[in-house]
Parts: C-alpha cells; structure tokens; sequence
C-alpha cells in the first residue's frame, strides 16, 4: 500500500534542496564523483539513486533501511540521447570502495549499448554494487540483455506510486477519500477548486491552452491526473458546454501551473496568473477551496512563501494547516524534515516492486559487508 505521511518541511531545508543541497566547509575530495557534485567527498559504502522522473525507491524507504549518510539521489529529466551523453562524458564516476549505484529510468526506451558501457564501468573499473530498474516502456527496445551480467539487482517497475498519488489529490479535494479524516474537504464532487503545480511540467508555458489531451500525452502525472479530475465532476444537466475544457472552465476548476515569481500560467486558458503571498488573492469574491501539488524539490522560495503564509502554520495545528491549504508532494529527491515550515502529504512508495527490490538489496549489501 502506498504510503501518507504528514510532515512539516523545513524552510531552510527546502532552499538547500532547492540550491543544490549543503555545502560542506572543507575542501573537496579529488576524487568526488561527477554525479554527486559538491555533496560528495569519495567516501565508502555510499548509495547513489539516478532516475529520470522520480524514484520507484524513496528516500524515506531507503534511509530507514540503509540510514541517511551516504545516500545520494540525482533525479534529471533527460531523454534517451542526454542520458547516452551523459554515459559517454563519463558523469557517473569516481565513487569510493563498497558504493552501489541504482539506475532507475522510467520515461525512455534505454539503448542495450548504453547499458552495457555504463554497468561494464561500474562494476569493474568502479567496483560498484549495481542496481536497475525499468518500465515496460524503458526495457521496450532491449533485444540483447548480456548486459545483464554487470547487474545486481534487477526489477521492472510501473507507474503505480504516481496513479495513487493523483487520485488521492483528486478524491481528497472531493472529499471522498477517507485518509484525510481531520475535516471535511468536499462535497463529494469538484467544483470552485484551484489547483497549483510545482515542478510538474519542463515547460508550463508551452503546453498552456494546449488542451487536456495533449497534457496527457506529454506527462504521465496528467494523464492519470485528468482520467481522475474528469471521473470526479458531476455538471449539473443544464450547463452547457462543448469542450472538457469548457466544462471545467464553468465549474470554477482552474489548473495553474507555477512559471517564475509569483506568476503562474492557466493551463487551460493559456493567460499568465498573477499570484501575491496571498492565495485567496485569486478568487476573493468566490468561495475557493485550493491545492498545491509538487515533486519533491516543491518548492520554489515564492510558492514556498505563498504556502506557509496561508496555512500560517505558526498559529494553528499541523493538521489545520494542511487542512487550510493542502500540500501534496511525490517524493521525487531528498526532502529533509524540520519542526518548522509548511504542513505537507508526502506520499512514498511502498509498491510491490519496490518492496522486492528494497529486501534484494539489503541481502545482497548485507552479505556483502
């Protein structure tokens, strides 16, 4: 069963993140990896996550089996060409003794050569622990799995963890969901609802006014997203309409993309939103029910401003305040946890895949050691 968990998210540790984590006062090991950047110093037994969309296995998951020094995630949107370029410069490299590396790519068709450069490196030249893990759609063009024999751990995977976490968003605004049992959220139906995205799409921009088919084509959290907005809307017999689009339009459901500032993109519309601290500010002669919806590196420094403002965290409980202003977070990298900040949903894992996947590793690390 996926798992909920209801945290605060620490201001500070949400621009670490956000700036490319802590930096360290002392200088640099030479021998740093490419891959983990200035967080690293060439020590023993690290774990380092790569993926391209978000990570089947959590840092919540692995850090409470494997604790959280020496755990790294680098989660990059790349494609089929910047990953093989990637593998080519040689990015995934200078890792200290006992490390184990996780490949886990989801959203491309990963070329068998690429694959075999990469594991080769890793286990023999890097004396590596290896891991992967692909969707049907990343093992799609694999004909030759020779590969194979420079790898560990092997899983195929889905997109499960994402298909909840949409529904859940969807159902919890309508009310329906009966995880959220801290207040009522809906009338078991969507209407006057604002919806705010962090870091969900490349470029929000370009897919406005795109139309709701096109966003599912192009992002794998829309497609499971709308299926459930639309399943969820009861228009009332006499509303007229001729577009999906339309329809939501005329029920007050608006889809708002975060671009840079406090500006913030329709997707349905196209128009650029302008958005204070204040997020009533939208619609303040109607009454508005809101949700934000991110990955993990939720949140740029101005919705993060905008969030805690609202929920004003420090003069209510912690579920009040998600209750004032739901915050839903796909655990996609690290998030560090403090006592202060915004109240947030994080949802992590817990798939059968993962699981599996999770107890070969701690046998193979452990008979490893």
């Amino acid at each position: 069963m996926d798992k909920i968990k209801r945290v605060f998210v620490s201001l500070a540790m949400a621009f670490a993140v956000l700036f490319g984590g802590v930096f360290s006062l002392f200088g640099v090991n030479n021998v740093k990896a490419k891959a983990l950047g200035g967080n690293y110093f060439g020590q023993d037994n690290a774990i380092y996550y790569f993926s391209d969309y978000y990570p089947t296995l959590s840092n919540i998951e692995l850090s409470s089996s494997f604790g959280v020094n020496g755990l790294y995630y680098d989660v990059q949107k790349v494609d089929e060409n910047e990953f093989a370029s990637m593998v080519n410069a040689n990015y995934f490299s200078g890792f200290g003794d006992y490390c184990t590396f996780i490949l886990d790519i989801k959203t491309f068709a990963v070329d068998t050569t690429v694959l075999d450069t990469l594991f080769d490196y890793l286990k023999n030249e890097e004396g590596c622990y290896t891991g992967l893990m692909l969707s049907s759609l990343a093992a799609s063009g694999i004909t030759d799995w020779s590969f194979a024999d420079n790898v560990d751990i092997f899983a195929t995977v889905d997109f499960s963890e994402l298909e909840i976490f949409a529904e859940d968003i969807v159902t919890r605004q309508c009310g329906t969901n009966e995880a959220y049992d801290f207040g009522p959220t809906g009338n078991n139906t969507l209407h006057n609802t604002t919806f705010l995205f962090d870091n969900i799409l490349d470029n929000p921009v370009e897919c406005a006014g795109m139309g709701l088919e096109y966003l599912q084509e192009i992002s794998p959290f829309f497609d499971y997203f709308i299926t459930d907005l639309l399943e969820n809307v009861e228009p009332d017999a006499s509303l007229e309409y001729s577009t999906p689009e339309e329809m939501l339009t005329l029920l007050g459901i608006r889809l708002l993309a975060h671009t840079t500032g406090n500006s913030y993109v329709d997707l349905l519309g196209g128009e650029t939103v302008p958005v204070g601290t204040d997020i009533s500010d939208l619609n303040p002669t109607a009454a508005q029910d809101y949700a934000v919806v991110g990955f993990s590196n939720l949140c740029d420094p101005d919705v993060y401003e905008m969030i805690e403002d609202f929920q004003d965290a420090s003069g209510v409980s912690a579920w009040q305040a998600e209750y004032k202003l739901p915050v839903h977070i796909l655990e996609a990298e690290t998030i560090n946890f403090g006592s202060d900040g915004i109240a947030a949903s994080i949802y992590t894992g817990g798939e059968n895949d993962a699981s599996a996947f999770l107890d070969a590793l701690q046998a193979l690390l452990r008979n490893s050691n």
